[in-house]
């Protein structure tokens, strides 16, 4: 194993700073307390870091943001200038998976005190390290189990009010991921990384990872990302660590499929997708000893800085590159295989007590893929949407986005399209206290007094096909899925969300 995978390719000896668990030689993780005290004594002794907040979580800690940069920066509007590209990674979203918490300290540390670390020359490195703090404080031995330490205990997977984060992209009723997103919003990172541990599989891949993969993303980016960007950090993961690494997912019953979660943006990752940034998920493996967990989390984002710091004009022109507008915008999708065959290192299992085990020995698995989606159901991106006042919680929600809304100043007469609801399915059980809702409509053209008031949103603006695919009746995972509009909800009759196919011209002002 190279020495950075643990403490830094070229880091003091000793660190000057330790985490918790490289003091506890990882029996314990870190408190609230203990992050904050790491990361305000780093600042204290690099002048490459510096300390701010994102927000709060909802019981009022604040959620700290180290920003790494040489020559040092301390906002957006310098970074902006700095012309570099810019790497948000966080970790802790699930407070029970903290092996990403104590690798994003100890690599702040390694880029900051190195004097002969290079990336920050070139990429500006934004780091929060624990985004759901008030569920890291839970920690107790009782929880996850099945995972491999730290012995003295992990926090739990929700957040105080019993939301799991990574489900919270599109609706944003956490303060922790609306926090998350605005400094999304400010930062404008090109590169944005989520740092999980799996459950699951058994396998031996200490890392593995999911990329953009909706079809709303722009499609270059998607097969740029696949083809070359992570070709090259798994080589350089696996010449620095040794550690093998493989796209995200778990075997189906019979061993043949390689499968992941659906495209959708509730996940972190396919949400930044929506915002044309490439968004990467690190998955270091549950059953590994918490402190190779915590080498394969350190290794695979300092793989993807050092990618980024090589390649810094490739980085931010294909990024650049996806920002324009399409015509279309993508609304359901179907998973589909990567071409050719793959092989998932694993072992041979039996089971006991009725639960499937790995054996020590290895087998090889010959599989399909499921890493790619296709387009099942896309609709021609209008000019705008427009929805009545009273569906205050959803317009408040695309402003969480930075989404620019407005009202209308004036009844005006226009030609819209209408929705009339043919049909809802309504899911069974809650999942994250809603019972999400899948419409199928019929459109008609209709012209209609557009009444002073109403909510008026553009598609002409940076998040327009974002707009899009949070605003339109069938969406697979919009606000109407999340149940923003159910008010106005009754088959037979028509939906709230009107689309403006044409640019017209009406008075409106800036929604307060």
């Amino acid at each position: 194993m190279a020495v950075w995978a643990l403490q830094g390719a070229m880091a003091v000896e000793p660190p000057a700073l330790k985490t918790v668990a490289e003091i506890s030689k990882y029996e314990s993780t870190s408190l609230y307390a203990d992050v904050v005290t790491f990361c305000n004594d780093l600042v204290k002794q690099s002048k490459r870091a510096r300390k701010s907040a994102i927000g709060q979580s909802r019981e009022g800690r604040e959620l700290p943001l180290l920003i790494l940069s040489d020559p040092p920066i301390a906002t957006p509007q310098e970074a902006a200038r700095a012309g570099k590209p810019v790497v948000l990674a966080f970790a802790n979203i699930h407070a029970g998976e903290v092996d990403g918490k104590e690798a994003v300290l100890m690599l702040s540390r390694d880029l900051c005190l190195s004097e002969k670390s290079a990336v920050l020359k070139s990429v500006i490195v934004l780091i929060v390290p624990i985004l759901n703090a008030d569920g890291n404080e839970r920690i107790d031995k009782k929880h996850r189990t099945e995972q491999i330490g730290p012995v003295n205990g992990v926090g739990i997977r929700e957040n105080a009010d019993g939301y799991d984060l990574n489900r919270d992209f599109v609706k944003l009723e956490t303060p922790e991921i609306q926090a998350l997103v605005k400094a999304i919003d400010l930062w404008n990172p090109e590169i944005i990384v989520d740092l999980h541990t799996t459950n699951g599989s058994y396998h031996r891949f200490p890392m593995t990872f999911d990329i953009p993969r909706h079809p709303n993303a722009e499609s270059d980016l998607i097969l740029s990302v696949r083809n070359q960007w992570m070709p090259e950090i798994g080589n350089s993961l696996k010449a620095a660590t040794g550690f093998p690494m493989f796209y995200y997912g778990n075997f189906n019953r019979d061993r043949s499929a390689w499968e992941t979660v659906p495209p959708v943006p509730r996940f972190g990752v396919q949400y930044f997708a929506m915002r044309n940034r490439v968004g990467i998920l690190s998955e270091s493996y549950n059953y590994d000893s918490f402190e190779k967990r915590v080498a394969a989390s350190y290794g695979f984002l300092r793989s993807i800085m050092e990618y980024a710091a090589a390649h810094p004009q490739e980085v931010r022109a294909s990024v650049a590159k996806a920002a324009p507008l399409r015509d279309r915008i993508e609304l359901r999708t179907k998973q589909l295989p990567l071409a050719g065959e793959f092989k998932i290192l694993g072992y041979v299992e039996e089971t006991k007590n009725g639960r499937r085990k790995p054996t020590n020995e290895l087998k090889e698995y010959p599989v399909k893929a499921i890493q790619a989606a296709e387009t099942a159901l896309t609709v021609t991106r209008p000019y705008a949407y427009l929805f009545p006042a009273r569906y205050a919680k959803a317009a408040a929600n695309l402003k969480n986005h930075g989404i620019s809304v407005e009202t209308t100043a004036a009844d005006t007469p226009l030609e819209v399209e209408i929705f009339r609801l043919d049909s809802l399915q309504r899911d069974a059980n809650p999942f994250q206290k809603h019972k999400a809702v899948q419409l199928e409509v019929t459109s008609r053209k209709e012209k209609r007094n557009i009444t002073e008031g109403t909510i008026f949103v553009t598609t002409e603006q940076p998040l327009g096909n974002l707009i899009g695919f949070l605003l339109e009746p069938e969406s697979e995972d919009g606000l109407f899925t999340w149940n923003f509009f159910d008010e106005g909800l009754k088959e037979g009759s028509d939906v709230p969300v009107m689309r403006l196919g044409l640019k017209a011209e009406l008075k409106k002002v800036p929604l307060k």
